[in-house]
């Protein structure tokens, strides 16, 4: 961001809260805003509640993330698990190697996963296509469901 935005941090709980005020005015054309957060390996579990931003994580180990984003993209590179929810925005994962249960959520976007091992699959849309390879006996279940969008699992 820029060094006159109005950005708050706390930590309390051991929960960290980032807060950013938006800009004055309105961004139509290369808008740069960002934060970037570089957490240390311990981290298990990772939530994000986000109103209106997209979400990119890379190189993680965290095992467990939760993500819930009410307008924006979701980018994730290798995961073992993860809870996404979002209302209108597109989700994209490299690759899920399942050791949870887990689901995905999408009201009003297309969910691209280029890989997915060791889960099965249960993948629904009320508008839209569903591409989602076969899958065997596996001991953990991905869920994927949309309202408006497609569903492309390979």
């Amino acid at each position: 961001g820029k060094k006159e935005d109005d950005l708050s941090v706390k930590e309390y709980n051991n929960v960290l809260t980032i807060k950013k005020t938006s800009t004055k005015g309105i961004c139509l054309f290369n808008c740069s805003d960002k934060i970037i957060l570089y957490l240390p390996k311990e981290f298990e579990r990772l939530d994000i509640a986000l109103k209106m931003g997209n979400i990119d994580i890379e190189k993680t180990t965290i095992n467990d993330i939760y993500i819930n984003d009410e307008v924006g993209n979701v980018s994730l590179d290798t995961i073992k698990s993860s809870n996404i929810d979002v209302g209108i925005g597109n989700v994209n994962i490299k690759k899920i190697d399942a050791e949870f249960d887990s689901y995905i959520r999408v009201d009003n976007g297309n969910v691209t996963i280029n890989k997915a091992l060791n889960c099965d699959i249960k993948a629904s849309t009320n508008t839209g296509k569903v591409n989602v390879k076969d899958t065997k006996d596996n001991d953990s279940l991905l869920t994927v469901e949309t309202n408006i969008g497609n569903i492309k699992i390979k």
